[in-house]
C-alpha cells in the first residue's frame, strides 16, 4: 500500500501484473504531486476486502479486466453489487475494446481505459471526472429521495404532463393514490380522463385556453368520481415547464385532496338555509301571535266590554247576537291555539307517528261531521267518491287532520251552493286522496307560497271564514312524515283539487278489486 500524507486521492488498485501496477502507481504518484493514498489487491475478493476494513472509504476503483478471479466484466459486476455503486469503478484494460467499453459504461462503469494507450495525465484527468461525476450523482440521487420523501409525507399528489398536455409514463403522477389509476392516465390529456369533471362554469373550455397559453394555474377545482359512484374534490395548481432555448415541455405541479373541505362547504350551506327557514318560521311564528291570535280575542273583550259598560243592552236578541259573535271569535283563535300547537310539535319532534292499516271511506266519513255544519250553513254539498276496500298504511291520525283541513279548505272557498268530491284511487304503491271543489280557485303565482311557513297568508273564504295560514303547512308536513307527497291544482274561477298519497296496505297489490285503482303499469314513473 503507497500512503501519502493528507492524500488528495484514495484509490483501490485491482491489478495483479506487478509492471501494469508499478507504472499506474508512478503515474498516479505524478499526478498528484505524491498525494495519493494507493490501496492494492491483486484479485477482486482481496479488493472487497479491503473496502469493508476501509469502510468503503475510497474516491474511486481502479479495476483490471485479467484477474485471477475473475475475466472481462465479471469483477466489474461483483464489485457494483457488493458497493451498490457508492464508489466509482474506472476499467483498464491490457486492450482497446470499444465493445466491451460500451458495455462497462452502459452498466454505470465511469471510463473504460486503455493500459497501453492512457498517460499519467490522462488517468489523473479520468479520476478527477470520475470523482466529481460520482458526487454529483450522489448530490442527484440524494435530492431525488429527498423529493420522494415529502411527496410520500405530503397530503398534495404531484402531476406532470408532456407538452401536449398527456400525462407521462412516468412515476410521481397523481395516479399513485385515490385517483384514476397509472393506466387510465398514461397518454390522456386531463379532459380525456374519464371521472373529471372542473366545477368552473366553463368546464374545460378556460383551463385549456391557460394551457394553450402556457400559463401558471391555481387552485383549478375538479371533482373526480369512480367507478362505485364515489366523489372526491381536488385543487389543482400547476407551472409550466421550459427547457433549453424557451422551449415549452409541459407542466408540473400539484393536486390537492379538498373532499372535506367541500363537504363541510355544503354542510354550511345547507345549515345556513336550514336556518334561514327556521328564522322564517319564527317570524311567521311571531306574526300569527302578535296579530292572528290577538285579533279573535279582540273581538271576544270587546264584546265583552260593551255588556260591561252598558253599551249594548242585554235582551235576548243583544245576547244571541253577542253570542254568536264571541263563539266564531273563540272557536278561530282555539283553531288557531291548535294548530300552532301541532305545528310546534311537529317541529321539535314531540308528534308519535304509529303506522296502521285502516280503510280509506271510513276515514273521510270520520272527519265529515264537523265539515258537514260548516257545509250545511252554506248549502254545499259534500259527495264521497272513495269507495270501501282501499286500505292505507298510515298513522291515523295525521290522515285524519289532513283530511279536515283540506275539507274545510274545500268548503271555505266553494261558494254557497257549491260541490266538493272526495275521491281515491290506486297509484302504483301508494294510494291518492284527493279534495276537488268548484269554488273560486287561486291564482297560479300563490301556489309556490302555499307550503310554506315563511310566505304563508291567510285569505278569507267566500263567506268571510279566516283561517291561520297553518293547515296546509301542517298538511305538508304530516302527509311527508307518512311517505307521501302533496300537490294542488288549482284554475281561478273553476276550482281546486289537492292531492296527497299515502302507502297502500300490500304495496304492488290491488286488494280492493275496485274499478277506481289504476294499474301500476300505467302510472307515470
Amino acid at each position: 500500500m503507497s500512503v501519502a500524507k493528507d492524500p488528495i486521492v484514495r484509490v483501490l488498485l485491482v491489478e495483479n501484473d506487478a509492471a501494469d501496477r508499478a507504472a499506474i502507481e508512478q503515474a498516479l504518484a505524478f499526478s498528484f504531486q505524491g498525494r495519493a493514498e494507493i490501496h492494492h489487491a491483486d484479485c477482486v475478493a482481496r479488493g472487497i476486502g479491503i473496502l469493508v476494513g476501509n469502510s468503503w472509504e475510497f474516491d474511486v476503483i481502479l479495476l483490471d479486466t485479467n484477474l485471477p478471479d475473475s475475466s472481462g466484466l465479471q469483477g466489474f459486476g461483483v464489485l457494483a453489487k457488493v458497493t451498490q455503486n457508492a464508489v466509482p469503478i474506472i476499467i483498464l484494460s491490457s486492450e482497446d475494446d470499444e465493445t466491451m467499453a460500451e458495455q462497462a459504461v452502459e452498466h454505470d462503469a465511469q471510463d473504460f481505459l486503455c493500459k497501453a494507450d492512457f498517460t499519467a495525465g490522462q488517468l489523473a484527468r479520468a479520476i478527477r471526472f470520475a470523482t466529481q461525476r460520482h458526487k454529483t450523482r450522489l448530490a442527484l440521487e440524494e435530492n431525488r429521495e429527498r423529493f420522494r420523501q415529502f411527496a410520500r409525507v405530503s397530503s398534495d399528489r404531484i402531476w406532470e404532463t408532456d407538452r401536449e398536455f398527456r400525462f407521462p409514463d412516468a412515476p410521481g403522477t397523481l395516479a399513485d393514490d385515490s385517483l384514476p389509476t397509472r393506466g387510465d392516465l398514461i397518454g390522456k390529456t386531463p379532459w380525456e380522463v374519464s371521472g373529471f369533471r372542473p366545477l368552473t362554469e366553463d368546464g374545460w373550455e378556460g383551463h385549456r385556453q391557460v394551457l394553450a397559453g402556457h400559463e401558471a394555474f391555481r387552485e383549478f377545482e375538479v371533482v373526480y368520481a369512480d367507478d362505485a359512484g364515489g366523489e372526491t374534490y381536488w385543487s389543482i395548481s400547476g407551472e409550466p415547464v421550459f427547457h433549453g432555448g424557451g422551449n415549452f415541455a409541459g407542466y408540473r405541479g400539484t393536486a390537492t385532496d379538498i373532499t372535506d373541505r367541500k363537504r363541510a362547504e355544503a354542510e354550511l350551506a345547507a345549515a345556513s338555509e336550514s336556518l334561514a327557514q327556521m328564522n322564517g318560521h319564527k317570524d311567521k311564528f311571531f306574526s300569527i301571535i302578535a296579530h292572528d291570535l290577538r285579533s279573535p280575542f279582540a273581538g271576544v273583550v270587546g264584546t265583552a266590554d260593551l255588556f260591561r259598560r252598558g253599551i249594548v243592552k242585554p235582551d235576548a236578541d243583544s245576547i244571541v247576537e253577542s253570542g254568536e259573535l264571541m263563539y266564531a271569535a273563540a272557536t278561530r283563535a282555539y283553531n288557531l291555539v291548535e294548530d300552532l300547537l301541532e305545528w310546534s310539535r311537529l317541529q321539535l319532534g314531540g308528534v308519535s307517528f304509529t303506522p296502521q292499516a285502516f280503510d280509506v271511506a271510513q276515514a273521510v266519513q270520520e272527519t265529515l261531521d264537523q265539515a258537514n255544519l260548516q257545509a250545511e250553513a252554506k248549502d254545499i254539498e259534500i259527495e264521497v267518491a272513495a269507495p270501501l276496500g282501499f286500505r292505507i298504511v298510515a298513522d291515523r291520525q295525521a290522515v285524519n287532520a289532513v283530511l279536515r283541513n283540506l275539507i274545510g279548505n274545500a268548503v271555505k272557498f266553494t261558494p254557497e251552493g257549491g260541490r266538493i268530491t272526495v275521491d281515491a284511487g290506486r297509484l302504483g304503491g301508494m294510494v291518492e286522496i284527493s279534495v276537488t271543489d268548484n269554488g273560486v280557485g287561486m291564482p297560479a303565482e300563490k301556489l309556490d307560497k302555499l307550503f310554506s311557513i315563511a310566505e304563508q297568508t291567510s285569505t278569507p273564504g267566500t263567506a268571510g271564514e279566516r283561517g291561520t295560514g297553518l293547515g296546509l303547512v301542517l298538511c305538508k308536513e304530516l302527509i311527508e312524515m307518512n311517505g307521501g307527497e302533496i300537490a294542488v291544482e288549482t284554475v281561478r274561477g273553476e276550482g281546486t283539487t289537492v292531492r296527497f298519497t299515502v302507502p297502500a296496505e300490500g304495496a304492488g297489490e290491488d286488494k280492493g278489486g275496485n274499478p277506481h285503482a289504476v294499474p301500476e303499469a300505467e302510472v307515470d314513473a
